[in-house]
């Protein structure tokens, strides 16, 4: 067992609980009071120093849930490369980890595309002419019927196989 792994798994074990529970009851709280778990009050901190005013509670457990599984994810690949350049099993140093992140990021998180680019696609598409409306059908207007998905998908009486 590595030394690494078993503290990987407790933050684990910590992120499901506080995703379940959204207050847990702290050592200093009073009677009947609940206090909020450190890791949630910091993410709520973080959201208002963003400026964001209003949002879901759950959000903050989300939140808390991926960052637990991205430093999760981080550090088992940051103890993979650190095994498998030679050091003892446990043993992880900073480039392993900044290894491991540039990594996880080169694959996790897409960047947005360049804004010439977007402004290109968008001539590209604008240039088309809108197709024109038949001045003679009224009601609602859907497009040929190999592209709808209107047609029934399911049989109420399927035929009997003899």
């Amino acid at each position: 067992a590595h030394l690494l792994t078993g503290r990987v798994v407790r933050c684990k074990q910590q992120s499901s609980t506080m995703a379940s529970t959204s207050k847990a009851p702290a050592d200093g709280a009073q009677d009947g009071e609940a206090q909020e778990p450190h890791t949630v009050v910091m993410m709520q901190q973080l959201l208002e120093s963003m400026g964001v005013d209003r949002y879901e509670p759950r959000v903050v457990n989300q939140m808390v849930d991926f960052m637990y599984r991205y430093i999760t994810d981080v550090l088992l690949d940051a103890e993979t490369y650190s095994e498998h350049a030679g050091k003892p099993a446990g043993q992880v140093d900073l480039a392993d980890v900044m290894l491991a992140m540039q990594a996880r990021s080169a694959f996790t998180f897409a960047a947005p595309p360049d804004l010439e680019e977007v402004a290109a696609m968008a001539e590209v598409v604008n240039d088309k002419e809108l197709p024109k409306f038949p001045v003679d059908k009224t009601g609602l207007l859907l497009p040929p019927e190999r592209d709808c998905l209107t047609a029934p998908n399911y049989a109420i009486n399927p035929p009997a196989d003899s």
